[in-house]
């Protein structure tokens, strides 16, 4: 489908522009090249020599008053989203390639010739592990940035509210709030600076009694973690969630996944894509509450539930979640199908053993040579939890437990459930059972959304 003046429209792809008010397409045109695809444009957009190329199963959502000169590449399973009140000299170039995203705040300037790309262009390997080594990763750019002419940014960055970006400079680093940076590559010129678009004018939160206030609630975070865990690890920003990680957590297994982006990667990469406003999530398997507070960025969500049986992870998924405004109910236990035969392992107090290892994703209730510490944890009926909480979107990791995690179930209410499935412990026919029981409840595999282990189920 192609658009060149404003219209709303939907195509037999499942292709969708939709013009929310007034706007403005001035020698302008809207490619869809493949299917189950929205673009969005908000309220008195202009749309000014500018070309918006538009994958298989992506997302382009422009706010209100911005203005668009260039070109928007979004590939398959990316997304670009733009602020209110866009400002955009000339030809403009973003690329979203991969299961990438590109996220720009609001009042913003982007002068001529601007760059932004999640990718390098072409891949590259390792001729000893035949590994590809420059994965795609999102780029993330505050409100109130200015960004100079020709200036490049480039995957993997994360750009602080009120930051300016020097004329010709090459952007492989994250740039902190109110910072000047310019270069190739680009460093630090001068901190505690601010902008305005002429003067006479001055937007009060960008200035020195906002960032007091941050440095101050940065404070508390941290003397909030170190008492949970004793001893405060790092804090680390993963498509726009501020996560905190507590040392005792950190091992180098983990550490790499989230530094290389590969952390619930195949998830968080297909969530965009199907996840709904005022969708209730219930949660199995929450690891640091990153999905759950990735969810919560994405939608306003009805309600949030996560359910994680390894005790060790439930104050840092509060703590987290504390992070990033998510407003959930986290539940210590173990959630069973009213007849699994893990049932006979559960004691008079109503507790199974559990088996924690040392990477905290390795965890189990079956017993493993590598576990470094055994506990009991709560059992509950899932039966009982979904009835209770109505979910219209079930997420599940939980190591093997998905096999008959939903055998006796009501999913009517369930709109999508994405399972990581764990086929070196369930085996080929554990995952067709899985397949089989949600068949019956109307939910069927959905190739758009899933990816590797990570399989989607959506209602037919």
């Amino acid at each position: 489908m192609k658009i060149t003046s404003v219209v709303n429209k939907k195509d037999d792809n499942n292709n969708e522009i939709v013009f929310v008010g007034n706007a403005e397409m001035k020698r302008a045109e809207i490619i869809f090249k493949e299917k189950n695809s929205t673009v969005v444009i908000g309220h008195d957009c202009i749309l000014r020599d500018a070309r918006i190329y538009v994958g298989k199963n992506s997302n382009v959502n422009i706010g209100d008053q911005s203005t668009i000169d260039g070109e928007i590449f979004v590939g398959a399973y990316s997304s670009v989203k733009i602020g209110k009140s866009l400002s955009v000299t000339h030809n403009l170039k973003i690329r979203a390639v991969e299961s990438t995203s590109v996220e720009i705040g609001d009042d913003c300037l982007l002068a001529s010739n601007t760059s932004i790309r999640t990718n390098d262009g072409h891949p590259l390997y390792s001729t000893i592990t035949h590994e590809r080594i420059n994965q795609s990763k999102d780029i993330k750019i505050g409100d109130h940035v200015w960004i100079g002419d020709e200036a490049k940014i480039y995957k993997g960055v994360n750009i602080g509210d009120a930051s300016i970006i020097g004329a010709c400079s090459i952007v492989t680093k994250d740039v902190e709030r109110n910072t000047l940076v310019a270069g190739i590559p680009a460093k630090v010129i001068k901190k505690n600076i601010t902008w305005e678009h002429s003067t006479g004018l001055k937007t009060e939160k960008y200035y020195d009694n906002k960032k007091i206030v941050s440095v101050q609630s940065a404070h508390e975070r941290t003397k909030k973690i170190s008492k949970v865990e004793h001893a405060l690890g790092e804090e680390f920003i993963i498509r726009g969630v501020d996560l905190a990680v507590p040392n005792n957590l950190l091992t180098p297994a983990i550490r790499k996944s989230i530094e290389n982006g590969t952390y619930e990667g195949m998830e968080a990469r297909q969530l965009p894509r199907y996840i709904k406003e005022g969708e209730r999530l219930l949660e199995f398997g929450a690891g640091l509450g990153f999905i759950s507070a990735y969810c919560a960025s994405l939608v306003n969500l009805e309600s949030c539930v996560v359910v994680e049986a390894n005790p060790k992870l439930i104050p840092v998924i509060a703590e987290n979640h504390r992070r990033n405004d998510v407003k959930s109910h986290v539940i210590n236990a173990v959630a069973l199908s009213d007849d699994a035969e893990l049932w006979q392992k559960v004691d008079q107090n109503g507790e199974i053993p559990f088996y924690v290892t040392e990477n905290f994703w390795g965890a189990s209730l079956v017993a493993q040579e590598n576990a470094i510490e055994v506990t009991s944890v709560p059992a509950i009926s899932v039966e009982q939890l979904i009835a209770e909480y109505q979910p219209t979107l079930i997420v599940c990791d939980i190591e093997g437990g998905e096999i008959d995690l939903l055998d006796r179930a009501d999913l009517s209410s369930v709109r999508h459930i994405s399972f990581e499935v764990h086929k070196s412990v369930i085996g080929l026919k554990g995952i067709s059972k899985i397949i089989d029981v949600l068949r019956r409840s109307g939910l069927f595999y959905d190739p758009d959304f899933s990816m590797g282990q990570v399989i989607v189920f959506s209602r037919g």
